[in-house]
């Protein structure tokens, strides 16, 4: 909702349309209670502009200000966390819409005291039972944009699967069959009761629509284990799905106006000894800096608590000054060879051509962050390692080792009790605790990769 109130209509459609996300998240907003007025009072000019005859649309300083006040008074809602058994215990709605440009959805967390057979509308608009969860946006390409409208409205379904459908699945493991789990709401009836009875043309490979629509049945095939119903609300009801389908094509274009163009080269002030290696010269542009601007920035870096993959600048700085200075280290081992892996890598201490150099430390010169260097993210690696730690014999129970899975990326574990080292067994804890939620790996490390 700040995002949308940043953004600055162009037109009277866009100006109507803002209203509208107004009105329906005007909980949101919160005045103190003798200023309940300039919530109307806010609308007054926006509604002006919208009952405007002009031809030419001008979107005036009264309007900027309303938009102003309201954004002053938007009032986050406190966060909502679970712990796993209260998600194993609740059920999920979701609620879907497409637009011509694009779809939405947003998941909803209900609590267990409400009936799964219950949940409707109110029951998710009613937040002493009801949670937001998360929400989904998704701009259609050209050849989506191209699709029939209840195809779109059922894509929009098929992208909440790929979104949420791991933690759906995970929730209902632990359910009795034919037990309620996630209540799927959509304003299409036509699409609601082509997924709800999973049904296409007897032959469908006669037809390109039907052979698009076995694709997504056939993708959707495992939902039938996760719980899922499908019901149909009603288009005015469901309009926070609607909100995200609609304004995803200027949500877009503002994240990109914000995005920072990369550099060519980040200077920062450090000091290294000066026989290590240099990068070579094309990959460096040096800073315009005069001699003293080279030593004020030098000495700011040593106090500077920005951080570079974790790591703060003062921090590296410290490492630095070891090396050369003798200065004592008070940092973990770890903090300092990852420092060290950066050094003359992604990063190269080079004195800059108007430092001033002393006997005592050789000048200051600028640690350069190298534009071809990168960051790996965790998409970039998908490997896990499993071992089996033994449990000693006075610990008196019925398992004998512990298992334990580590995602070599983020570093997140996994520890699972296990009655042997036995492939089957392993494996089962693998599908079960690992498969289920964040799909297959594309490497597993193990020391008893024979055995499997």
């Amino acid at each position: 909702l700040k995002k949308i109130l940043d953004i600055k209509p162009q037109s009277v459609s866009e100006v109507r349309r803002l209203v509208g996300v107004i009105l329906y998240s005007s909980t949101a907003f919160r005045f103190p209670p003798t200023e309940q007025s300039q919530f109307p009072a806010s609308l007054a000019p926006l509604n002006a502009l919208i009952a405007s005859t002009r031809k030419r649309f001008v979107w005036t300083d009264e309007a900027e200000k309303s938009v102003s006040n309201l954004r002053e008074h938007l009032d986050n809602l406190e966060l909502k966390q679970f712990s796993f058994q209260d998600l194993l215990h609740g059920t999920w709605a979701c609620l879907t819409d497409a637009s011509n440009v694009g779809c939405g959805a947003c998941l909803f967390y209900i609590d267990p005291s409400v009936p799964a057979a219950n949940i409707n509308i109110e029951v998710i608009q009613d937040t002493n039972v009801s949670s937001l969860v998360s929400v989904m946006s998704h701009g259609f390409s050209s050849s989506e944009r191209r699709l029939h409208t209840f195809e779109q409205e059922s894509l929009s379904l098929v992208l909440c699967w790929r979104r949420w459908g791991k933690l759906w699945l995970t929730t209902a493991r632990e359910k009795p069959k034919n037990t309620i789990n996630v209540v799927l709401m959509s304003d299409s009836m036509t699409t609601i009761s082509r997924f709800d009875s999973y049904t296409v043309l007897d032959d469908p490979l006669s037809n390109i629509k039907a052979r698009r629509f076995l694709s997504w049945i056939q993708e959707l095939e495992e939902t039938r284990y996760a719980g899922i119903v499908y019901r149909h609300v009603s288009g005015v009801l469901n309009a926070l799905p609607d909100i995200l389908s609609r304004f995803h094509d200027q949500l877009d274009r503002q994240a990109e106006r914000r995005l920072i163009k990369p550099s060519t080269a980040i200077g920062y002030a450090l000091t290294a000894p000066g026989s290590s290696p240099f990068p070579d010269s094309v990959r460096v542009n040096h800073l315009s800096l005069n001699c003293d601007q080279v030593a004020t920035l030098a000495l700011l870096q040593r106090s500077d608590e920005t951080t570079y993959q974790g790591i703060r600048i003062m921090d590296i700085m410290k490492v630095i000054d070891k090396d050369k200075l003798n200065v004592p280290l008070d940092l973990p081992k770890i903090a300092e060879r990852k420092i060290r892996s950066w050094l003359y890598h992604s990063m190269w201490p080079v004195q800059h051509p108007n430092t001033k150099t002393t006997a005592m430390d050789g000048g200051q010169t600028l640690l350069y962050v190298l534009s071809s260097s990168r960051t790996l993210s965790l998409d970039d690696i998908n490997a896990i390692a499993f071992d089996h730690k033994s449990i000693p014999s006075y610990v008196h129970c019925t398992y004998t080792d512990v298992l334990t899975i580590v995602d070599l990326a983020s570093g997140y574990v996994i520890y699972e009790a296990v009655h042997s080292v036995d492939a089957v067994e392993t494996g089962s804890v693998l599908l079960r605790r690992w498969v289920s939620r964040f799909s297959l790996p594309d490497v597993v490390v193990s020391d008893l990769a024979p055995a499997f």
